[in-house]
């Protein structure tokens, strides 16, 4: 906070809890000096939240304001940061749907939050540089591809800018924000995290049969092992309110998450216990599925690209790898969504209950959970 045009980082692993302190900046930052009584930063105009996608904006939205669709949702009531009858304290907050709302800058300059997604950000040539006071950039890994770029550039020396990502160093050990553009100032580490139940720990599930057989076979012989793991989870160490265990499968394109939710429903699951959610779905129905989703009304998600990084839904408890991954990153990032732990208010679910990685050999995954395992994208060796 104190140098200017200097951005800074914080590193926290998938699962623990980076949207919760985003909510929170805001308000440290504004915080009274002890010694001035004057706020530390004036926050006189609005911060600005950037995501890589919709699914991310969508649910920053729910947990950072407080929205129709999502009574309840909002993190600081949700854990009574700000007390119910306080809820005047509560920032004003607005999602940015259409681009046309980014030449608005009278609309946009009564709002404490915008919420945009970096896509739409890219039609922001008509606000003025210096229109926010903060900007926060979730999944920063994905700086500095040039869409990002563009938004820290315009900014930077105008405003205060957050980066929070789960992996600040790239899979060939490059750091994602250079020496001379700022610095990471928390990093929560992966032991850390997991030696204060931030996350769940990990059990790495290798399932061994000859992969000489029909692809549905293969297909079918992998997901006996989810479905096994999650019966047992199920009995020996249910989640807190007896919600069900979920799985999280990735597969190679959408015909094959298409096949393999198919496969589980004819073997195990009646007409639509497993469901495929994938970039080629309308909007309404991508929005549907999320909403099964979320009511816990599904046992298997099978995704290709889709909510891979900053989907949040602790219930996930088992990831089935079904395709090569190459990209340590993303690896990182779909396991990651099997990490998180539910919380039921005060209560968190039981210390014996650890993310199931399921996979086969055939898809080369060994090398890329030792990667996780050392930590390498999170505080690589000198």
């Amino acid at each position: 906070r104190n140098r200017s045009g200097r951005i800074g980082l914080v590193s926290m692993p998938t699962g623990s809890g980076k949207t919760g302190v985003i909510s929170c900046l805001p308000y440290f930052l504004g915080k009274i000096d002890a010694q001035t009584g004057k706020p530390l930063h004036l926050f006189n105009k609005p911060v600005l939240v950037v995501a890589p996608d919709l699914t991310i904006t969508e649910q920053l939205e729910r947990r950072l304001t407080v929205s129709a669709d999502a009574q309840g949702e909002n993190f600081l009531l949700d854990k009574n940061i700000i007390p119910q009858n306080a809820q005047y304290a509560l920032p004003n907050g607005v999602m940015i749907k259409e681009t046309v709302h980014l030449d608005n800058p009278e609309f946009l300059g009564k709002q404490d939050i915008v919420i945009t997604n970096v896509h739409k950000f890219l039609h922001e040539n008509s606000l003025p540089d210096n229109f926010f006071k903060l900007v926060i950039i979730d999944e920063a890994h994905h700086h500095p591809a040039s869409m990002w770029r563009r938004i820290v550039d315009k900014c930077k020396d105008h405003a205060m800018v957050a980066f929070f990502t789960a992996t600040p160093f790239r899979g060939d050990k490059k750091p994602v924000l250079k020496e001379e553009d700022g610095d990471i100032v928390y990093n929560l580490s992966l032991e850390e995290a997991r030696t204060a139940r931030i996350i769940r720990r990990i059990t790495w599930c290798p399932v061994t049969f000859d992969e000489q057989v029909s692809r549905t076979r293969f297909y079918q012989l992998l997901l006996e092992k989810v479905k096994t793991t999650q019966e047992e989870k199920n009995i020996e160490n249910p989640l807190p309110g007896n919600i069900p265990h979920m799985a999280i499968a990735i597969t190679t394109s959408i015909d094959e998450a298409k096949q393999v939710a198919k496969i589980w429903n004819e073997f195990w699951g009646g007409s639509d216990s497993a469901i495929a959610y994938h970039s080629k779905q309308k909007p309404e129905t991508k929005k549907q599925l999320m909403k099964r989703i979320r009511n816990n009304e599904v046992k298997l998600v099978v995704v290709v690209e889709m909510l891979l990084e900053g989907f949040d839904h602790p219930p996930i408890s088992i990831a089935a790898i079904l395709t090569k991954i190459v990209s340590k990153l993303k690896f990182a990032q779909f396991i990651g969504r099997a990490q998180r732990i539910v919380r039921d208010q005060a209560r968190a679910e039981s210390d014996d209950i650890y993310a199931d990685v399921v996979t086969h050999s055939h898809f080369q995954q060994e090398q890329n959970y030792a990667a996780y395992e050392e930590a390498l994208l999170i505080t690589p060796d000198d």
